[in-house]
């Protein structure tokens, strides 16, 4: 993980994956990602006031499991 992983790092609030940190976690590219977000295959991201798009690290997790990655 990115060294803005932790909690209440000054990039990633805690409890929240970043763009980078979760296409690396699916093992997708950013483009990818966001195709999955427009066709409901994965949940919309949560932004940050100037932080960009995050997603809860359970939700992300959860999901890595169903679909068995």
């Amino acid at each position: 993980m990115s060294n803005s992983d932790g909690p209440g790092g000054p990039d990633n609030p805690g409890g929240f994956y970043n763009t980078k940190d979760v296409c690396r976690l699916l093992g997708v590219c950013r483009g990818t990602l966001i195709k999955m977000v427009k066709a409901g295959l994965f949940k919309k991201p949560f932004k940050f006031y100037r932080r960009g798009h995050h997603w809860a690290k359970d939700y992300v997790h959860d999901w890595i499991r169903q679909a068995g990655r």
